[in-house]
């Protein structure tokens, strides 16, 4: 007769009886216990700070003690300890074979760990009893660059072991420092018991039905721990397969429990039949098409989780909890759960503004000091700027579809469109699913107004001496045809109808330029015999007719972002796997369709109501000198000035509007020539972010920490009349530089790592107005994957740039007529900035001028300035040529 799983309460009552025989007989378990079985443990730390000792010659050491911490109560510890050898400086390790980062704090004896996650089995007789719990040692090297760099260890401390699972918090000193899951897999041994071995096999697949083809199957028995690969199965994912089932014993009766991963799929019951029995596993995660893994199961891949470790709570679209929102921001603001968008986060209501003059109108109407001397608004006393309407109780602002507007404040109606913007994340494959890969992917050929699919981008030829070149290219073509491409995008919201996406307009600019890129890569990789791409298994692992090409990664400083980065990527991706797989034999050759790239729209669109700008968040003008539409219009959005007085005293100093400044370490945008000159074709505006997020650049971290652009577009947003955008910090430290495009990828200028700002402002203008190149090179390795990059495709932009040319043909070309004596335009070898190897080589005109080095004069040697270089003849001519671009033609200047 079968033995029934005893209840949770006689397990619990045997459980503490056997404690209090153990307390008075032994220290060792392993003879006592009446339960056979395992307890499994997964310890979890995204971020913790622990007490640590350090010294240069000496053994190093760190040590910190977590409560384990339930709904129902504390029932435990996790003591970590750490010993480092000598002169052990922190970084990425490995510890119990997972990956973690550990940053030291020499100055303040101090050791964070970052990204720490290990699994471990214990069977119930490696477990001792201390003081009433159960207790378990874990031991390991520590090992860096795979060099042993110092010892580590776990002790698990349980007051408490009940059967099935429980997930608990990690405590240190009242905060969350992590989480733990810690499952029990008890039985109770009977006597007389009956030892069994089973044979399983079975499918895996996640819980939306999508297969799960690689892994490992982990069974937990009585009589130990078992495990199996996962393989693929035809069109499915399965263990146990192929004559080698999964061979599992223990003890009749007894529940065996089936994991993949850390995750719990089946349990079933040993018994005495025969034969291999079919366990079908359900892993409790939700995977796409190309099963991407969400480890916390909060709808979010890992790969875009802002917020590990939300299990199963409600995030938003970045995987983030309300009380994560709220932590990551001091506890300060609210967050609200909605509906469709998931937890959202508001800042607090700043305080009102202070003033001095009760019962009276404010310079910048429609701003009124009220009897509490706080700044309200009242249009209706104090009028409102040219181009604004009063929204007054008298006079109410109703525009079309939206509520009417009675606050005082003076507003104005700008057309606007809902805008999401392509980038290169994408997936490519058959039979996808974009809406279960994420929630912000879009599937491009569906939504295609001209109903194409690939063949409208690829021409294939086909030659093969042994004929059926008919059938092959056929062949081709349906691969072609069943092509999903998900690309996803960045939703900016309702923002001014001719807004751009980030890369629009350069991508544009350069179009010929990205097609012959484009295909001279393709070319390069399907240049091999018989049809073979050189590196295609590099290039792409994935036969096409089974799974998916993974995008490209590309470098984004001096490449064409957005919508030529996901054509470039998903064109050679999907070409890529497709020779991978098929053909050897044939000679196969394929040829970009430019007309059909052209007509690519980088972006989708939706409606939007009028966007109604308040002027209290509209910019304001520092210096108006006249129409919009015939200046070139130069908008500052700063951020991290205590005051207003600090932050007009600093923009007075950038601009030198005057030109007093020439020649000293104060210089200004309009100190050098040719802006000095044509100082009258501006309009500059302000605007106050309020705070924006910093992060740090995914490819070139050491750069520092960029403000979010999404941010910056609602705030450019408030100005629709700006040509060029400059993000103004006065609290981060970051590299300053320019995007792209003058407006949608903004520069940034960042006071305190500059200690010449109005110098780092001339070099910045002369980037995004003249489009000249830095006239200097650091090589550097981008952190993406060699044989994933597009190497000449990035190179563009720099190679089209006024002063950087590929070589001295092209720099003759451009500005051998202007060599002069002595050197001031001439032919320098390196240019391009933070740039591939190939900069080295690329000719510069000036030996040193401002978009070389800021701080510098160069005559017969360099020496610190004052004074400096300016700007000299090819990029005068290039900025004068932007400036009239954007502006009316200016009158000649004596």
């Amino acid at each position: 007769m079968r033995s029934r799983k005893p209840s949770k309460l006689i397990l619990l009552i045997a459980i503490v009886a056997f404690m209090a025989v153990a307390l008075l007989s032994s220290d060792s378990m392993a003879d006592l216990l009446p339960f056979t079985g395992n307890i499994s443990v997964n310890i979890r730390i995204a971020n913790a700070t622990i007490p640590a000792s350090f010294g240069a010659q000496t053994i190093s050491s760190a040590e910190q003690s977590f409560s384990i911490v339930s709904p129902a109560g504390n029932f435990g510890e996790v003591s970590l300890r750490f010993a480092f050898n000598p002169g052990f400086t922190g970084g990425a390790v490995q510890i119990f074979g997972s990956s973690a980062s550990l940053d030291v704090d020499a100055i303040g004896n101090r050791l964070t760990i970052r990204g720490f996650n290990k699994n471990f089995v214990s069977q119930l007789g490696e477990f001792s009893f201390l003081e009433g719990a159960i207790e378990r040692q874990v031991f390991t090297d520590i090992i860096q660059e795979g060099k042993k760099v110092g010892e580590a260890r776990i002790v698990l401390r349980l007051t408490a072991a009940e059967p099935g699972e429980r997930i608990a918090e990690l405590r240190s000193e009242g905060s969350v420092a992590g989480a733990v899951t810690i499952r029990a897999n008890m039985e109770p041994l009977i006597d007389q018991t009956q030892g069994v071995t089973n044979l399983f096999a079975g499918f895996v697949s996640s819980q939306n039905g999508n297969p799960i083809r690689s892994g490992t199957v982990r069974v937990i028995s009585t009589g130990g721990e078992f495990s199996a690969p996962i393989r693929p199965v035809g069109d499915k994912g399965g263990f146990g397969f192929l004559g080698n089932p999964l061979v599992v014993s223990g003890i009749a009766g007894s529940n065996v429990a089936f994991f993949v991963e850390d995750f719990k799929a089946a349990e079933v019951q040993l018994t005495s039949e025969q034969g291999v029995r079919e366990v079908n596993l359900v892993v409790p995660i939700t995977t796409s098409g190309v099963n991407f893994a969400d480890w916390d199961l909060d709808g979010v891949p890992n790969g875009r989780d802002k917020c590990p470790e939300t299990w199963r709570a409600r995030v938003n679209s970045d995987g983030c909890s309300c009380a994560q929102l709220l932590a990551l921001n001091d506890n300060k603001g609210s967050c609200e759960e909605t509906a469709d968008k998931g937890p959202i986060w508001r800042p607090p209501e700043p305080p009102r503004p202070k003033c001095d003059s009760p019962n009276t109108c404010l310079p910048r109407s429609p701003d009124y000091c009220a009897e509490d001397e706080t700044v309200v608004q009242n249009c209706g006393l104090c009028g409102c700027p040219a181009g604004f309407e009063c929204a007054s109780e008298d006079t109410p602002l109703c525009p079309e579809g939206q509520e009417c507007i009675t606050d005082g404040g003076c507003y104005k109606a700008v057309e606007s469109v809902g805008l999401k913007c392509f980038n290169n994340n994408y997936v490519i494959g058959p039979g996808l699913n974009c809406s279960q890969i994420g929630p912000s992917f879009y599937d491009f050929f569906e939504n295609d107004p001209l109903k194409r699919n690939l063949n409208a981008f690829v021409g294939v030829k086909v030659k093969s001496t042994f004929g059926g070149k008919k059938k092959i290219k056929k062949g081709i073509m349906a691969k072609l045809a069943a092509q999903k491409l998900c690309i996803d995008t960045t939703d900016l919201g309702c923002v001014p109808k001719d807004t751009k996406c980030p890369g629009e307009v350069a991508f544009r600019d350069n179009f010929n330029e990205v097609i012959v890129a484009l295909q001279t890569q393709i070319n390069r990789l399907f240049s091999g015999a018989g049809g073979t791409p050189l590196g295609a298994a590099a290039t792409s692992s994935v036969a096409l007719g089974s799974g998916v090409a993974t995008g490209l990664t590309f470098a984004q400083i001096g490449a064409v972002a957005g919508p030529a980065g996901y054509i470039v990527g998903f064109l050679i991706g999907f070409l890529a796997s497709l020779i991978a797989s098929a053909f050897v034999s044939v000679d196969i050759s394929y040829g970009i369709n430019s007309a059909q790239v052209e007509l690519v729209q980088p972006k989708v669109t939706y409606p939007c109501d009028a966007l109604l700008i308040g002027a209290n968040e509209s910019c304001s003008p520092v210096l108006y000198q006249g129409d919009p539409e015939d200046k070139v219009d130069l908008l500052f959005i700063a951020d991290g000035f205590e005051s207003e007085l600090e932050l007009n005293r600093t923009i007075s100093s950038l601009l030198d509007y005057g030109g007093n400044a020439s020649g000293t370490i104060y210089e200004g945008l309009f100190s050098r020539a040719p802006f000095k000159q044509e100082k009258s074709a501006f309009n500059i505006w302000v605007v106050s972010s309020g705070g924006v997020n910093y992060s740090k650049d995914p490819i070139h971290p050491s750069r520092g920490a960029y403000p979010d652009l999404k941010q910056l577009q609602k705030f450019a947003t408030n100005c629709p009349d700006r040509d060029v955008v400059v993000f103004l910090s006065a609290k981060e430290k970051f590299q300053s530089d320019c995007g792209l495009d003058p407006v949608t990828s903004p520069c940034m200028l960042s006071l305190p790592s500059e200690p010449h700002p109005g110098r780092a402002l001339l070099q910045l203008m002369g980037r995004a107005i003249g489009k000249l190149s830095f006239e200097w090179y650091f090589e550097i390795e981008p952190k993406v994957i060699p044989s994933r990059r597009v190497d000449e495709f990035s190179l563009i932009t720099v190679r089209n740039s006024p002063n950087c040319k590929a070589n001295r043909a092209a720099a003759q070309k451009e500005w051998g007529s202007l060599l002069q004596a002595g050197g001031t335009i001439g032919f320098y070898d390196g240019c391009g900035g933070v740039c591939g190897k190939d900069c080295a080589s690329y000719i510069r005109p000036t030996r040193n001028s401002v978009m070389n080095n800021v701080t510098q004069r160069c005559t017969d040697s360099c020496r610190e300035g004052p004074p400096y270089d300016p700007f000299y003849l090819v990029n005068e001519q290039a900025i004068l040529e932007g400036i009239q671009n954007f502006a009316s033609p200016v009158n000649a200047h004596p």
